[in-house]
């Protein structure tokens, strides 16, 4: 499995309009946004990484989501970790509105990985 970046870190907060101030106070920008605004995908300034935010639901755990880690080719990244023992609860697929193909597990320790891959357009709106 050939990861080559951490693509993004996906966030369950609060009050999402906080979270957007904050993480522009760090140097991201707002890149578009979907669920009538309670999810929002913001990126670093030279496009090295993204962050997701999602508004939590009453009774949802706020914090770190799940991290994804970019690979060169999800499907046989997949076959390969399956090979090696990765028990994934989430086979390929591609997601229409984040523009990625996607694959999801969980560590020993419980902690949520994503392996992804930009495949195609996003479906979320462009920021306003």
């Amino acid at each position: 499995m050939n990861i080559t970046n951490v693509e993004h870190i996906d966030f369950i907060v609060a009050d999402i309009e906080k979270s957007i101030e904050f993480w522009m106070k760090l140097g991201f920008f707002p890149e578009g946004t979907l669920d009538d605004g309670k999810s929002a995908y913001l990126i670093n300034r030279d496009g090295t990484l993204k962050i997701e935010l999602h508004e939590g639901k009453p009774g949802q755990a706020l914090g770190i989501d799940h991290i994804s880690l970019e690979v060169d080719d999800v499907e046989a990244s997949y076959h390969e970790g399956k090979f090696l023992g990765i028990d994934f609860h989430v086979e390929p697929k591609a997601v229409p509105r984040s523009g990625r193909t996607i694959a999801n597990f969980y560590d020993h320790d419980g902690t949520h990985l994503q392996i992804s891959k930009k495949t195609h357009r996003p479906g979320y709106y462009d920021w306003k």
